[in-house]
């Protein structure tokens, strides 16, 4: 289900287009580049999630995410919140703002689509959990053999801090108490 309300939120932009389209005919506004980029973006993304590969819900969050901040601009005139100083060219495009329509969508995908965006920001950010073990693992590997090297008299000074070390340096020292338990 959730992998068909992604052809939703390109009806709605598509529609936001062809009223653009229209009205620009008919009233003979004119277009930015904006407006242009979002007209190339659009199908583009459309394409690419119609392709079955891996990625294709990438390319709809990228568009949705640069129509918010009015690179791309699916709508006639400048709808956002923005801040600026004095004009800085006389090329027709927008400036950089926050269109609060195109927000909104993006606000509806982001809950729609919650979980997976929060996946691939977690793996994102933080790495997956392969990685995070593999890091993990290194970490407690770099304790065990920080404290293999101590004598037991550090060793001794060590165990009494044991609960002011984070996990990994606990993992080492149990592991090194068990050695020593052993021998």
């Amino acid at each position: 289900m959730k992998q068909k309300t992604d052809y939703i939120f390109f009806g709605l932009t598509g529609l936001i287009i062809v009223n653009t389209i229209i009205q620009s005919q008919l009233y003979n506004y004119a277009l930015s580049i904006n407006n242009y980029l979002s007209f190339v973006a659009w199908p583009i993304a459309l394409f690419l999630r119609l392709k079955n590969y891996k990625v294709r819900r990438y390319p709809l969050a990228f568009l949705l995410i640069l129509a918010t901040i009015n690179i791309f601009n699916f709508g006639l005139g400048a709808m956002k919140l923005s801040f600026s100083i004095g004009d800085i060219s006389s090329i027709p495009a927008e400036r950089p703002g926050v269109n609060p329509i195109i927000l909104l969508i993006l606000i509806a995908y982001y809950f729609v689509n919650k979980k997976s965006i929060n996946r691939i920001l977690n793996n994102t950010f933080r790495g997956t959990p392969e990685e995070r073990k593999v890091e993990y693992q290194k970490t407690v590997d770099f304790y065990l053999n920080k404290f293999n090297s101590c004598n037991k008299e550090e060793l001794k000074d060590i165990l009494k801090d044991f609960n002011d070390y984070p996990e990994p340096a606990k993992i080492a020292l149990r592991q090194i108490q068990l050695k020593n338990d052993n021998a």
